[in-house]
């Protein structure tokens, strides 16, 4: 096997932890390609993550599950090796082992074989890539794995939640991700549609090389291992080589949301660099109406909001039957803001370490201390980061028997504590965004050098949207305290915005809906106003404090002066 010519265009090492001995190298491809290779020494296995900017998202809309149905189906041969067994044969000959996922906008792909291994790994895996067969002959057999995968998960209480979750909001984020015999062979069948022609339709649009960034990790030279993956994803096609007009125009199609962007993953990229490191730009960002910037409303691939902007989507109570004895509470907002947004500030951290704290007059020890809750978890959900971007900010609670009975009491704390963040001064903002940013710092520097696999994971898709410089760093670190952020995103957390998902036992029997791929059972109503009235009595008692407070403050002043 020959490859194409090619030339990569090195940059800076990565910032990396203190303790971190390993040996980074960043380069892009001409092609467009972004690869990252780690030298570990001590690697005995060594491992390799390719990630494509393609997901469920870019579904046909007559292919439920098509992205997902195609990754298992890049597995089974390639052009160089046809052998639909060859690959994992190689790996399993050598230890090794691989896997994939689809989610939302990316496929992961990725291995872990012996070191010795790793070049005739890396040969099979990128090959697969960039030349996979997509035999009809495959597709029926593989479609029978995939309904496998889905059957699998009808009895888990997550899976039930999370496709629930998304079922509540508009498409493509209420799509069924994973696909099943039904939506993948028997529906399409009986409308004509020639299904391994459009898995290869849709590999030819979204496998290009400017949307695919690489990362390695194995004890060879740096410079080998960049040769070994450089000569290996050199085949991989690129827009601007596409002979396939719809291909070259670089969109995926995604039925009615698609747009023909151009060198998508190329814009996408550099304004990812602008908004890392352009604070000023940041500041000068209107954070009240949260609008697309101009790179990035160049190549709007999906739609801005997963969520309607009448806000008649929020402000609802689901109420779930699960299978299991659950007692769990999940409080939802939905941002209209991506990550890449305002990455170095990072709002949802610094929301996330104070309403997470569990010492005391935190929202936890006192719902503890009232024996109302087991566990509470803040934090960021699902998310989307091209273009704009939007993020799904959640708090889930375990409760008690005794928690259950008193649901508006959980909610009101809550929002006791989220108006603290809220009421907070300038100064009280910048100090706790400070502790939050140092705590931040310090797990940075000091972290345990993570798994070849898990390390190569985490770079291939930082690789997406951070500056080489960055790749490790920019999901953690925050650099830029911006007071506006932090109060903008602390006042999207209202109790109109919310979503509240209870699942308990004791809704058994009183619901009325079934949700149509997982048969979550479950009802949707509005926010009980007597709800939003306790939450209202516990917010002017937090306001009446805080009044209480000030005047306090000013009495002390005045004596001072006096």
């Amino acid at each position: 096997m020959v490859a194409p010519r090619t030339t990569a265009t090195e940059t800076q090492r990565p910032q990396t932890p203190l303790c971190d001995k390993r040996v980074y190298k960043h380069a892009q491809l001409d092609s467009g390609v972004r690869i990252l290779v780690v030298q570990d020494v001590a690697a005995v296995y060594a491992a390799a993550c390719a990630s494509v900017q393609v997901g469920y998202f870019d579904d046909p809309q007559d292919l439920s599950g098509a992205a997902h149905f195609l990754e298992h189906m890049v597995h089974l041969g390639s052009k160089h090796f046809p052998d639909d067994k060859e690959y994992k044969h190689f790996l399993a000959q050598h230890g090794g082992s691989s896997n994939a996922s689809t989610s939302m906008v990316h496929t992961k792909y990725h291995f872990k074989v012996h070191n010795t291994a790793l070049e005739g790994a890396l040969q099979r895996f990128i090959s697969m890539l960039s030349c996979p067969l997509i035999l009809a002959s495959s597709c029926a057999g593989e479609v029978q794995n995939v309904h496998a995968e889905y059957s699998r998960n009808l009895n888990s209480d997550g899976r039930k939640l999370l496709q629930l979750r998304r079922s509540l909001c508009r498409p493509p984020y209420s799509n069924f991700s994973t696909g099943s015999l039904q939506t993948l062979w028997e529906q399409p069948q009986q409308q004509g549609i020639d299904v391994p022609k459009a898995l290869q339709h849709l590999w030819q649009q979204c496998y290009k090389a400017e949307s695919i960034c690489v990362a390695v990790v194995g004890p060879q030279q740096p410079d080998v291992l960049l040769q070994w993956v450089s000569e290996a994803v050199a085949n991989i096609p690129s827009s601007s080589n596409s002979t396939d007009s719809n291909a070259s125009s670089g969109s995926c199609s995604n039925g009615s949301n698609a747009v023909s962007c151009g060198n998508a993953a190329g814009i996408i990229s550099e304004h990812a660099q602008q908004c890392y490191s352009s604070d000023r730009a940041m500041q000068q960002h209107e954070v009240a109406s949260v609008q697309p910037s101009i790179a990035t409303s160049m190549c709007m691939r999906y739609p801005l909001d997963v969520c309607n902007s009448d806000e008649t989507s929020r402000g609802q109570l689901v109420l779930i039957s699960p299978q299991r004895q659950l007692r769990d509470l999940e409080v939802s907002w939905y941002i209209p803001s991506g990550v890449m947004e305002h990455s170095s500030t990072k709002p949802w951290q610094w929301a996330s370490h104070l309403l997470g704290h569990e010492g005391p007059g935190s929202v936890a020890y006192l719902l503890k201390s009232q024996e109302l809750l087991q566990t509470l978890t803040v934090g960021m959900g699902e998310e989307v980061r091209l273009g704009r971007g939007w993020m799904f900010w959640r708090i889930q609670i375990a409760l008690t028997e005794a928690g259950e009975r008193q649901v508006e009491q959980v909610l009101g704390t809550i929002f006791r504590g989220i108006q603290v963040l809220q009421q907070c001064s300038d100064q009280q903002l910048k100090d706790t965004w400070q502790e939050t940013a140092d705590l931040a710092q310090l797990r940075f520097n000091w972290q345990d050098p993570s798994e070849p696999l898990s390390c190569a994971q985490s770079a291939a898709y930082a690789l997406h949207y951070y500056p080489p410089g960055a790749t490790l760093s920019g999901p953690h670190l925050m650099t830029h305290f911006d007071v506006s952020v932090l109060r903008w995103f602390a006042g999207q957390l209202r109790p109109q915005n919310m979503n509240v998902y209870w699942s308990s036992k004791r809704h058994a029997g009183k619901v009325n809906c079934k949700e149509q791929w997982y048969g979550a059972e479950y009802s949707l109503q509005e926010l009980p106003q007597s709800w939003l009235n306790t939450i209202t009595q516990y917010m002017a008692v937090g306001h009446t404090q805080q009044q209480q407070q000030q005047h306090c403050s000013e009495c002390n002043s005045t004596n001072n002066f006096k």
